[in-house]
């Protein structure tokens, strides 16, 4: 565990299993090849027993980030993971180093930034994931970097609006 500031208290709640919670929207954006979609439920629900999420290497992300997300762009990157039914890649996150500590401080002042702290770089999920596929893949991530000592993460997420 990283050491913390003097006088800092810390809390620690603990991580509990809450139970599946239906969206409030019917849809959900996803980003392919560059490009914005939505997906309905009732194109057909997430099954997550097809799914699993692994942690892959820096060079495996950047890879599929380069190629399917909007910016085209790999950002500095601590932790990644894959999102695989099977042996196939269908999604790829992307826990970074944001441009200034200030980012994630202001946010988790006791934590220690680009360590316990980092930012929700990249998220890309293929068209062929069903809808709600992203909220199961992010509970694995955060579930999973926990375990890793990340204790706090800043994530800036964009929508063009529902269509």
């Amino acid at each position: 565990m990283s050491p913390r500031r003097p006088g800092a208290s810390a809390l620690q709640l603990p991580l509990v299993a809450a139970a599946e919670v239906a969206a409030a929207s019917g849809s959900c954006q996803r980003w392919s090849g560059g490009r914005h979609r939505w997906r309905r439920r009732r194109d057909g629900g997430f099954d997550h027993t097809r799914y699993r999420a692994v942690r892959i290497d820096n060079a495996v992300a950047k890879r599929v980030v380069e190629r399917e997300h909007y910016l085209h762009t790999f950002p500095a990157a601590r932790l990644s993971w894959g999102l695989y039914e099977g042996h196939q890649l269908l999604g790829v996150a992307v826990f970074g180093v944001p441009s200034h500590p200030a980012v994630v401080r202001n946010v988790f002042p006791d934590l220690q930034p680009y360590h316990e702290s980092l930012v929700l770089s990249r998220f890309v999920l293929v068209d062929a994931v069903p809808a709600n596929g992203e909220s199961w893949f992010l509970g694995q991530l955060f579930a999973a970097a926990a375990r890793e000592g990340l204790r706090g993460v800043v994530s800036f997420a964009d929508c063009d609006g529902q269509p």
